[in-house]
């Protein structure tokens, strides 16, 4: 049988980022770095072109395809088919460059391609090239890829997110081969149908691609009319040449879309010596292997060094069911085995468990008249769990057999650090190893597991037909056989159990466990064993661990001398007046004497001597704590090694033990002189006082300005007195402690007098034309409308005025002053002709003042009459009435008199006089008499006669 993939394969040094290996060289010296302008991801042989870092570069080097309706616009540089196009980090949006415009269903569409094939991906496939839709546009039409020759388009590494559209919010594809590898889509929707792609024809590839947050009415994240669309569980390199991540389910639409409907994440394939824990896309998410463990390219997890480990075999990392059974079930036996796996490990290769369960409800299994599990067929290599462990569960839940192991190729297959549980079949519950197979068991646990058969047995392991099993270091528990054997059965096999473990885990006898219950042919110990991790001497494996990290140091002041101890007794202790600071000791010589006046006990890791507050009872080196004797109260010992005890000097006191005598402390002061006291003799200062020395006598009255309320219960605060607040003095020169326990005892300024500082022992006197009140801080100026002197306030009294000074002054002429700041303009009618007077006069009869603030009033002029008050001459008012000068009334005209002047204004006469002979006056108005008719031959007539 010639397995595995029948190929010519060309191997090739895979250089780092930045880097390219055109000749395919196996080594680091085959590496170039790339030119300037251009880059690579790891395992490149060329380098790319960074040629697409705006939306301007990406529409005219892609967009390609014409809408003869809408007449949408093309690129004007477009690639050639075939090309690799990179895009530089950052985003791609219409909004800041071309985009292709409205195609013929209303869509807008960013880009619009038609028969154009080739690579169009971010750099270093780390999905940091953002195509942004921003809810208005969808990212791509698809109109062909030249696939009748066998061309396609691939969009690698890029994030398309925020597409809209009728039908696929992110890509419409009618024709073609697209291939999208490490993409992702977020927030894409669609009218009708496909959220993020919508396929009408052609074919369509899906690599690691992840999906979230897309809507449509059918089809949130796919929907296909026609085509083929298949969604694959693997990666291309260098993320993984296997199983990819699977994430969440997707939601679809349509017949034939096949593979794996789930979102997948790809990882970073590390080379040897290092791990991936996170699945990073890039090299960054590489860590390398602690010491003593190792990895093979492409792992997750680094392995302890163990038994047969190598470093140069590939290392599958396998964490469920369906991926343990698609590496390591090769079987396809239509007879026995209804399934196999899809991605079979290479013979020789390892095949490395994660920590858990693995049974056949979570996954795929062989089945079929096998039983089992896992079927096997022509594998050698190996099949661990990780840090050999045996957390790694075969589970046949009752049910299935664990593995059933065909021929092994004359190599060994090696089961490593597994568990089989509670396997169930006629024979061989946990395995069943079959003709010419070569299997070592090593580590492992078989319990719970159970043959059926009435005819043969091996609950545990079934084996037949040539068959070389070893076992080491395997423990028996629980399994059972309905006919004998409980544990193991052979047929024709050469099947040992050892009592040794190989290197690491022990060369000398593992721990011994209880009888097997096996069939006559097993040969070896039949026991069940158990291998630990052999520590070197010096340490201690007290779980039984099977790594060096199990290893527990011997601490300081013990050694050990053997290796391969499981318990800390092997530790011996240094012994009493001998100390050792080195950990994980071999030799009672690390050991040392203590030196003159100090001790140790048994185990100690360093030599000590009498602590501060004790004597050392005698010289004698080695002897333990209790040689150590404290000091009685009163006493102290100050340093190390004291021969003897000190007693406190005058004022001072010390507890028991004590390796000083302190003073009572500020706020306090010793009561009596008496040596060797307690703190019980120091008293906290009383009100009015204060003690600033750690060693008083006595305390200190306040001086002046200055208080201590406390009366005695807080020793912080008779550190030093507190000062009276400003507006108030304390007079007392510290004679009196009473006249200073109390804030009352510092007395308000009286009015007349201020204080602005804090512990003042008097107040200033306010100066000339300032007052203040009681508890004053500062002295006001005088207020307007008062004199101050003395300290006195006063108002001005009447005919007197103040403004702003200190003093009032006599009003002057022209105003009134009827007290307080008012000093008013006499108004117009009105005046004043002497000072000091609180109001004004009246303009009197005949008089006028049409202005303020005047000394007099001014005689009211001819024509016109001025009543008592007048701010101006009122004119007379008619023909009939006349005002000589100083009038402060209206005259009428007598009659047969007239009013004078006669040119001046009617309402503006200042006499009368009598009507001459000829003239006739009535009313003020002078009338001539007329000629031939009428006469007047009199003064002072009120009419004209009638001739006769």
């Amino acid at each position: 049988i010639i397995l595995g993939s029948p190929y010519s394969y060309f191997c090739y040094y895979a250089c780092p980022a930045g880097y390219y290996n055109p000749t395919l060289g196996s080594t680091s010296a085959s590496c170039q770095a790339c030119p300037l302008g251009t880059s690579s991801s790891v395992g490149f042989t060329s380098c790319l072109y960074i040629g697409l870092s705006d939306m301007d570069g990406f529409f005219n080097k892609v967009s390609n395809g014409v809408d003869t309706v809408n007449g949408a616009i093309t690129g004007n540089s477009i690639a050639t088919n075939g090309d690799t196009l990179v895009l530089a980090v950052g985003e791609y949006k219409c909004s800041e460059g071309a985009c292709s415009g409205t195609d013929q269903y209303g869509n807008h569409n960013m880009l619009h391609t038609q028969d154009f094939s080739g690579v169009v991906k971010c750099l270093d496939d780390i999905r940091s090239c953002v195509v942004d839709g921003e809810s208005t546009y969808r990212f791509m039409w698809v109109r062909g890829t030249g696939a009748t020759n066998g061309h396609k388009l691939s969009l690698k590494g890029i994030s398309y997110k925020d597409g809209t559209g009728n039908y696929g919010g992110g890509f419409f594809i009618s024709d073609g081969i697209v291939d999208f590898v490490l993409c992702s889509f977020t927030n894409c929707r669609a009218d009708s149908k496909g959220g993020a792609v919508h396929i009408d024809g052609g074919t369509l590839n899906f690599y690691g691609v992840t999906f979230s947050l897309n809507s449509a009415p059918t089809g949130n994240d796919i929907n296909r009319s026609d085509g083929i669309v298949e969604i694959h569980s693997n990666c291309p390199r260098p993320y993984s040449s296997r199983t990819a991540t699977l994430g969440g389910s997707l939601d679809t639409q349509g017949s034939s879309i096949s593979g794996s409907i789930y979102n997948h994440f790809c990882y970073y394939v590390c080379p040897a010596g290092h791990y991936n824990p996170t699945l990073g896309t890039t090299s960054d998410s590489c860590q390398s292997c602690p010491s003593e463990s190792s990895s093979s390219e492409g792992s997750t997890a680094c392995l302890d060094a163990g038994i047969g480990d190598s470093t140069t075999s590939q290392a599958h990392h396998v964490t469920n069911m369906e991926d343990l059974f698609n590496t390591v079930s090769n079987a396809a036996d239509e007879d026995e085995v209804l399934n196999a796996g899809n991605s079979i490990m290479p013979f020789g290769d390892t095949t490395v468990l994660g920590s858990g369960e693995y049974k056949c409800s979570e996954g795929t299994c062989a089945l079929g008249s096998s039983e089992a599990l896992m079927c096997t067929k022509a594998l050698y290599g190996k099949i661990a769990c990780i840090s050999n462990s045996a957390n790694c569960v075969i589970d046949g839940e009752n049910t299935n057999r664990g593995i059933r192991v065909d021929e092994s190729g004359g190599n060994i297959l090696t089961l490593k650090a597994l568990t089989f549980k509670d396997g169930r079949s006629w024979g061989g519950g946990g395995l069943d190893i079959r003709e010419y197979a070569k299997v070592d068991i090593q580590l492992c646990i078989f319990s719970g597991c159970r043959a059926t058969s009435s005819g043969l047995g091996g609950g545990a392991i079934y084996s037949v037909y040539s068959a070389v099993v070893n076992i080491y270091g395997t423990s028996f528990s629980g399994n059972t056989a309905d006919n004998y054997a409980d544990d193991i059965y052979d047929n024709n096999v050469d099947l040992r159990v050892h009592d040794t473990c190989p290197s690491p885990f022990s060369s000398n006898t593992p721990n011994k466990g209880s009888a097997l219950d096996v069939n006559w042919s097993v040969q070896g110990s039949k026991y069940s064993y158990e291998c630990y991790y052999r520590c070197n001497a010096g340490y201690y494996n007290p779980t039984g661990g099977l790594s060096s990290s199990d290893c527990v140091a011997c601490g300081a002041g013990k050694h050990s001398t053997s290796s391969g101890a499981l318990a800390e007794s092997v530790c011996l202790s240094c012994s009493a007046g001998k100390y050792s600071s080195t950990a994980a000791a071999t030799s009672e010589s690390t050991c040392s004497s203590c030196g003159p006046g100090e001790y140790a006990g048994a185990g100690s890791a360093s030599c000590s001597a009498c602590s501060s507050g004790k004597k050392l009872v005698n010289s004698t080196t080695g002897v333990e704590a209790s040689a150590c004797d404290t000091c009685v109260a009163g006493k102290y010992a100050n340093s190390f090694s004291s021969a003897s005890c000190t007693t406190c000097g005058t004022g001072k006191y010390s507890h028991t033990g004590s390796r000083s005598c302190p003073s009572c402390g500020v706020g306090k002061y010793v009561t009596n002189s008496a040596t060797g006291i307690e703190t019980s003799a120091c008293t906290i200062c009383g009100g009015g006082t204060f003690a600033p020395m750690s060693s008083s006598s006595s305390c200190t009255i306040c001086s002046a300005g200055k208080y201590n309320a406390d009366p005695g219960t807080d020793a912080s605060l008779h550190v030093s007195c507190k000062s009276c607040p400003v507006g108030k003095k304390n007079e007392d020169t510290a004679t009196d402690a009473l006249k200073h326990n109390a804030l009352d005892d510092c007395l308000l300024c009286t009015p007349g007098t201020y204080n602005d500082v804090e512990g003042a022992a008097t107040c200033t006197p306010c100066g000339d034309g300032q007052i203040s009140g009681s508890g004053a801080s500062s002295c006001s100026s005088c207020p307007a409308g008062y004199e101050c002197k003395n300290a006195t306030q006063n108002p001005c009294a009447s005919g007197t005025f103040s403004n702003s000074d200190s003093e009032c002054f006599s009003c002057e002429l022209g105003h009134k002053c009827p007290g307080g700041t008012d000093k008013i303009a006499c108004a117009p009618g009105s005046f004043q002709g002497a000072i000091s007077q609180p109001t004004c006069d009246a303009c009197p009869a005949g008089k006028y003042q049409p202005d303020e603030g005047k000394l007099s009033c001014l005689s009211c002029t001819a024509g016109h009459f001025c009543p008592e008050s007048s701010t101006s001459p009122i004119p007379c008012g008619s023909v009939a009435l006349f005002c000589p000068a100083g009038s402060s009334m209206v005259v009428a005209a007598g009659s047969g008199n007239y009013t004078t002047p006669t040119d001046a204004d009617e309402d503006k006469r200042v006499g009368q006089q009598p009507c001459e002979a000829g003239f006739a006056c009535v009313g003020g108005h002078r009338t001539t008499c007329i000629k031939g008719s009428t006469y007047q031959n009199a003064t002072a007539g009120s009419s004209c006669l009638t001739c006769s």
